[in-house]
């Protein structure tokens, strides 16, 4: 931007008695650098790609129409296909209380949209996959839970159809006890604001663009080290009775522990289906790693972080105890004047109709601003 200014005075004693006119020069004004200067105030894991100046009642939450969650994870001997179908059963507009934590005293309606859920591959990686969920909102750790669910189906604990059986709620209004995905891998990858579009500028663009490329390299080369570690160990020789005994020990103690839930249906778990033949018959008394993991891998023993847990069993999902419903949460909080007057600030004085809703979010998607 070229503007017309004063030039600054030179701090001199002047002869003209103060009578000589100053003259206005031009000078080009450029805009501060506010990407750079908060880069170089915030920690390293925070960058600012650009920014845009906004309307005033524009809001980060409220004005957003979509939001694209990635979680990424390790595909090992996980059913893509199963995970495919059972994502696809999410798309649509569905009650996901039994997908999310229920939060009743900010929340009363579980609906939300589910635009489209796939599983994608990294570019140039087998190993490596996400899925992909693009939605208008969603619940508290709703994304955790999908994701949790659906590592269930990829390892065939879980047919897929157990979405169906969840999304539910009539049928099943308590959500079965199950955990969260791991927060780590998930990332918010894109939020959707029709109008708003974001200045960036190629400096900032370029400095962050290598700051990444730096941590990228750095995290590369730590897991091709550790992979190289795993793969030292295939030549390693162990005693072949010593795997047996191994196998024998982990098969028996996840059977009792089927046993006393009341499952006998996993074959695989069954020590007895363990002959010894199949690996002291031979002449040596050792045996490679590697030679030991296929044996392993085949009594569904596999080195993954699972493989820690020693009797870790699945148990399935509508055998396990189930939380409160909706209604029983709300009943239970009147028993806490705290929390009843907490649910009454943010839910019921708070409540809209839907109409009311309609119109405060056709409002809020049309702010936004431009810092092209």
């Amino acid at each position: 931007l070229n503007v017309w200014v004063y030039p600054r005075s030179k701090k001199k004693k002047s002869s003209d008695n103060g009578t000589k006119q100053i003259r206005r020069v031009q000078k080009e004004i450029k805009e501060y650098p506010y990407s750079k200067i908060l880069n170089n105030l915030l920690p390293p894991s925070i960058r600012i790609l650009g920014w845009a100046p906004v309307s005033e009642d524009f809001s980060a939450r409220f004005s957003a129409t979509t939001r694209l969650y990635r979680y990424f994870f390790c595909k090992r001997n996980m059913n893509l296909d199963a995970i495919r179908d059972a994502l696809g059963r999410l798309v649509g507009k569905h009650d996901f209380r039994n997908f999310c934590k229920m939060d009743v005293e900010k929340v009363y309606n579980f609906e939300r949209l589910i635009h489209s859920a796939d599983v994608v591959q990294l570019p140039n990686d087998d190993e490596i996959w996400y899925l992909q969920i693009l939605g208008q909102a969603f619940l508290w750790h709703q994304i955790r839970c999908i994701a949790e669910v659906m590592f269930m189906v990829g390892r065939g604990l879980e047919a897929p159809d157990i979405v169906e059986e969840l999304l539910d709620v009539d049928k099943h209004p308590r959500k079965p006890n199950y955990g969260l995905a791991n927060e780590k891998p998930l990332v918010l990858h894109d939020c959707g604001y029709p109008n708003l579009q974001i200045g960036y500028s190629v400096q900032n663009l370029w400095n962050v663009t290598c700051q990444l490329e730096q941590q990228w390299e750095d995290h590369s080369l730590a897991a091709a080290r550790l992979r190289n570690c795993i793969n030292s160990f295939e030549t390693f020789l162990v005693l072949r009775k010593d795997v047996m005994d191994f196998a024998v020990a982990r098969l028996t103690e996840r059977s009792k522990k089927l046993q006393r839930k009341g499952r006998r249906d996993n074959i695989a778990s069954d020590p007895s289906g363990v002959d010894p033949e199949e690996l002291l018959s031979s002449g040596s008394e050792t045996i490679s790693w590697a030679e030991a993991l296929v044996f392993l891998r085949e009594k569904n023993l596999v080195p993954d972080p699972n493989g820690l847990m020693i009797s870790s069993v699945h148990i399935p999902l509508w055998q396990r105890s189930t939380g409160p419903s909706y209604e029983e949460k709300v009943e239970l909080l009147q028993k806490s004047e705290k929390r009843r007057q907490k649910y009454e600030d943010n839910v019921i004085k708070k409540r809209k109709t839907a109409e009311e809703d309609a119109a405060f979010y056709n409002h809020m998607t049309k702010q936004g601003g431009t810092g092209m």
